[in-house]
């Protein structure tokens, strides 16, 4: 896509930006602070969203009031280019992700994230946002493998197009750098100036962020690098927790998103 001097020198209100996986944990606080900082916001999404469609239409205009909200399906081209480019888009944010499930992963994480892109490209926009995940860097997962190979053919047709593009490129064991959605959300705001055999999945998904670290990978020494791990935001951990102790994690639930429920008595 064309770099995004088209987009930085328009104010807010003047920069439609496109939100696919509006609804989805992170998402809903992307979705939210665009529109806080007055951009013109379209939320792309099925009439009954979250998982197994307890979200229904009017759950989902109330949950991101102030977006023009449109009801299609990300996995069907037609849908896209009717509904959510139906007018002149100027960024795309994509945040389309699955549950885990290896058939969902790539229809999901890879097929519908570059249906989006494609009719992107298609239609002009200047600018495609991707938010992906720090662990695709060392692949055992299905759904990391999807989002890996959409980067990769998204940094070859830069490439081909002779674009620039951008890749960021010692923990102990489990390390990371948390962030906080309201952090994360501004940070992604700011690019813009279930079958049975799923269950093994599912395990070998806990299992990984059990034992893996979150921090950049070097790829010469196959260690991972506090040093090299970018950091971003203002919320600390320390200050996230003495604000759950004293206020509770209301707006942060991740409730059917969570790969392991929790059995209520």
């Amino acid at each position: 896509m064309r770099q995004r001097s088209t987009t930085t020198s328009k104010q807010p209100k003047d920069v439609r930006v496109l939100v696919v996986g509006c609804t989805g944990y992170i998402g809903k606080f992307v979705t939210k602070e665009l529109i806080r900082r007055g951009y013109n916001v379209v939320a792309f999404t099925r009439e009954k969203a979250g998982i197994k469609g307890k979200l229904g239409k009017e759950d989902i205009q109330r949950e991101l009031a102030g977006a023009d909200v449109r009801f299609g399906d990300v996995q069907n081209l037609e849908s896209i280019r009717t509904t959510a480019f139906k007018d002149k888009v100027d960024v795309v944010v994509s945040w389309c992700a699955a549950a885990g499930g290896k058939k969902d992963s790539w229809a999901i994480d890879y097929q519908a994230t570059k249906n989006c892109l494609d009719v992107g490209r298609e239609k002009g926009a200047a600018h495609f946002v991707l938010l992906s995940a720090i662990c695709v860097q060392k692949p055992l997962l299905e759904f990391q493998r999807a989002k890996l190979k959409l980067e990769e053919e998204l940094q070859i047709q830069l490439v081909k197009e002779g674009k620039p593009y951008v890749m960021f490129g010692d923990g102990t064991l489990a390390s990371c750098k948390p962030i906080s959605e309201q952090d994360l959300a501004a940070f992604i705001v700011d690019c813009v100036q279930q079958q049975d055999k799923d269950a093994a999945e599912f395990g070998r998904i806990g299992k990984y962020y059990a034992v893996e670290s979150m921090l950049v990978l070097d790829p010469a020494t196959q260690t991972y690098s506090e040093s090299a791990t970018p950091s971003y935001g203002q919320t600390t951990l320390e200050a996230f927790f003495r604000q759950a102790v004293k206020e509770g994690l209301k707006g942060q639930e991740l409730g059917d998103q969570a790969v392991f429920g929790v059995n209520e008595q």
